[in-house]
């Protein structure tokens, strides 16, 4: 019998049955076929597609997780999967460091619905404390953080989470599934912006939440009504990603690590962040429970922030935009860009500073990065 290599692609909104008994029983028994783990009757792309269900079972591989759901984003993701669980009076702790999107939602979406949104710093005697001041229904974590790296150890966190009740939600962006599995930890749902390491090409945008079907069964139903689900030719491009997902993060972080040791001899640079350095607070729990410490640097500057920008500017290899993980390397500078929105004496506390610069080493050359970090900042 043959097979494709690639799975087709079924563009298709809706699917024809032969009588209107099958189109019953599939639009009635969805929701349970997809927690029993069993292929739906495919009724309508927004609930399901043959393409998008591949896709989410390559995610969940990596993850090694029992499954996963594809979204229209990372935020539709994330949204989607903090709205199925919060409710009037639930109370929701979050890292501070977070992506900006994140904190925008959680700032100015959630308290809309009555949600009561508390913030604790990334280190386990905060969130000891944060959690002893009331019981959250959701724990919220990056690891490593946007965009100062910094690095938690995962096993505690989810085990003192569970101890007070609540559930471990993490984005795992940064990491990728090549780099460290938050299940393995004890975390119950993980989230991507797939639009990053995992698509890698910086044209496909999608999000990911993996976890157990028990756990992805209210946010199957909650994506159903928002709609928010990734449509079949994402799919089939984000499944074209994911084949040289491993080659490209394995790379990229071998590259950022020749970076950021660079960086870290250099005159004009104040402080780097990156957890594969000894130097880094982080560096021996990322030892511990990630594979290789990761495709991101960020590093302070020395300068103030128009002269950053003007460094910045001088960049011929590192392009200036706002993403990461991609085949190309991205260089931004936070407080103007992803965390524009987080209030500044937030953003200080937390050291995401004017002078603060982020790279996403792509797959060029280490030396070809370096020269170009050199020229730029000693013109």
């Amino acid at each position: 019998m043959k097979h494709p290599i690639n799975p087709p692609i079924y563009w298709s909104v809706i699917f024809a049955f032969d009588t209107s008994d099958e189109l019953i029983e599939a639009a009635r028994n969805a929701r349970r076929r997809f927690r029993e783990g069993r292929p739906a009757d495919d009724l309508y792309t927004r609930w399901d597609n043959p393409t998008v269900r591949h896709v989410e079972h390559q995610l969940a591989h990596w993850e090694q997780t029992e499954e996963s759901l594809a979204f229209a984003s990372g935020m539709a993701a994330i949204a989607t999967s903090l709205l199925a669980y919060l409710r009037r009076g639930d109370r929701l702790l979050a890292m501070s460091s977070l992506y900006g999107g994140t904190v925008e939602f959680m700032n100015r979406v959630l308290p809309g619905f009555g949600v009561e949104v508390e913030w604790f710093d990334p280190d386990l005697d905060d969130l000891t404390r944060k959690l002893r001041s009331g019981k959250p229904k959701i724990v919220y974590f990056e690891s490593p953080t946007n965009p100062t790296l910094a690095v938690i150890p995962l096993r505690e966190a989810a085990a003192r989470v569970h101890e007070a009740g609540a559930l471990a939600f993490i984005d795992n962006t940064f990491a990728t599934p090549v780099l460290q599995n938050p299940a393995a930890f004890g975390f119950d749902l993980i989230l991507h912006s797939a639009t990053k390491a995992l698509c890698g090409h910086h044209d496909v945008m999608g999000g990911f939440a993996a976890g157990t079907r028990e756990r992805l069964e209210p946010v199957w139903e909650m994506r159903k009504l928002l709609g928010g689900v990734m449509d079949p030719l994402s799919a089939y491009m984000m499944h074209r990603g994911m084949e040289t997902l491993e080659l490209r993060v394995r790379r990229q972080s071998a590259t950022a690590q020749a970076v950021a040791a660079f960086l870290h001899r250099h005159s004009r640079v104040r402080r780097v962040h990156y957890p594969g350095l000894e130097s880094d607070p982080g560096y021996s729990i990322a030892r511990e429970q990630m594979r290789a410490p990761g495709c991101m640097v960020s590093f302070e500057f020395d300068g103030d922030d128009r002269a950053t920008a003007g460094m910045i500017d001088r960049l011929k290899v590192f392009r200036r935009a706002g993403s990461l993980g991609g085949v190309t390397s991205l260089v931004t500078q936070p407080a103007t860009t992803s965390h524009l929105h987080v209030p500044e004496a937030t953003r200080r506390r937390l050291g995401v500073t004017p002078n603060l610069v982020r790279l996403s080493v792509g797959l060029e050359p280490p030396e070809a990065l370096t020269a170009d970090l050199q020229q730029a900042m000693e013109a």
